[in-house]
């Protein structure tokens, strides 16, 4: 079929040709795919939008035999998570979960289970609750789905109660809230997670790069003002 309808987010984009974009959409039916926006950085385009990392739309492609990516020719937006967008800590947890879930899928593959993780991941960015297990749950859960599950090998397994571990992997983000706090212990398996994606992938994760900078400009910051 040349037209195909699906849900899809937008994990990332760049510039194609004078004012067209290309971006990369994890969809619910086609799985990873390069899809191009024609034209959306003229003045007024309305689908502009829907092209920019994090939305949440439903998506009207047009496929074209041996062109390496769909057309969209429209569609509605679901959500742009706006909330999201107004903290640097969510926007920069809602970059890393992309990159992860990018990183551990090859194109034209469909998972549904991914694309529901990565949406609720968003939904509880988006809802201004903050939980430090948010990260490790979805990085763990993700590791799950690509057929790298941590369940024998957990370096952390003896430092959590299997409470925690359950909660980790089942409940609702939102939940995660009502977990015992422990900075120490979920930095620990943020960083397993990151590290575990990276010698797998044999790529370097660049959203860990940029959090540590911006965290290194605010303690500049911190002390300038001593």
């Amino acid at each position: 079929m040349p037209f195909v309808l699906t849900s899809g987010v937008v994990l990332s984009r760049r510039d194609f040709g004078e004012s067209g974009r290309l971006s990369i959409i994890y969809t619910k039916d086609l799985g990873k795919t390069w899809v191009k926006f024609a034209g959306v950085n003229g003045a007024g385009r309305k689908m502009k939008a829907f092209s920019e990392p994090f939305a949440h739309c439903e998506y009207r492609f047009h496929s074209t035999p041996g062109a390496g990516y769909v057309k969209a020719t429209g569609g509605s937006l679901f959500s742009s998570f706006p909330n999201m967008r107004k903290s640097l800590r969510s926007l920069s947890e809602a970059f890393l979960c992309s990159e992860m879930v990018s990183a551990l899928t090859v194109f034209g593959l469909p998972s549904p289970e991914k694309y529901e993780l990565l949406k609720d991941a968003l939904c509880f960015l988006d809802s201004g609750e903050f939980s430090s297990w948010m990260m490790p749950a979805f990085g763990l859960r993700l590791l799950e789905l690509a057929g790298l599950g941590m369940s024998e090998k957990f370096p952390f397994r003896g430092e959590i109660s299997f409470s925690v571990w359950e909660a980790l992997h089942q409940d609702f983000f939102a939940d995660l809230v009502h977990l015992p706090s422990d900075d120490e212990l979920t930095s620990k398996i943020r960083r397993f997670v990151e590290e575990k994606i990276e010698q797998e992938t044999h790529r370097v994760l660049k959203t860990p790069i940029f959090i540590e900078s911006m965290r290194g400009m605010k303690t500049r910051q911190e002390c300038a003002s001593l």
